[in-house]
């Protein structure tokens, strides 16, 4: 287990069988909402830097929308009115990304972008059953290689 806003991915993978000069797959699920723009990047640049030519990068993120800024800013009022806690209060979704941003900030710290797609289309695409369309629309997950 990795604090990704304050610990540095080297100092992390001391003592494990990581080997920086082969290539590696790195599988980033479900944590971005949770870090800001800058530990983002910070966690990418560190990446970048333990990422022998052939590794690729996975990351699934969530995408910039109105129907989410919307959706959090009602369930929240909501929330205040009836006296309830927010549904949010524990999902406090620190980054959301354009998937224009998200390229130019990989390209940056020299990944390649190889795919970025919806998860919807992802899901369609592989057959599955999606009940919250809307919902799957905004998760997004990207492919890099480095």
């Amino acid at each position: 287990a990795v604090d990704l806003a304050g610990t540095d991915l080297q100092t992390a993978l001391v003592g494990t069988e990581f080997e920086p000069s082969i290539p590696t797959m790195w599988v980033w699920e479900g944590v971005m909402p949770y870090l800001t723009h800058n530990s983002v990047n910070a966690v990418v640049r560190n990446i970048a830097s333990l990422s022998a030519a052939g590794s690729r990068l996975v990351i699934n993120y969530q995408a910039s929308s109105l129907i989410d800024v919307a959706g959090r800013w009602v369930a929240g009022l909501l929330a205040r009115v009836r006296h309830l806690e927010d549904p949010f209060a524990a999902e406090p979704g620190l980054s959301r990304w354009k998937a224009e941003t998200m390229r130019d900030m990989l390209e940056r710290h020299g990944f390649v972008v190889e795919s970025d797609e919806d998860l919807l289309s992802v899901s369609e695409r592989l057959g599955s059953r999606v009940t919250h369309r809307r919902l799957v629309r905004n998760g997004r997950v990207v492919v890099a290689r480095r």
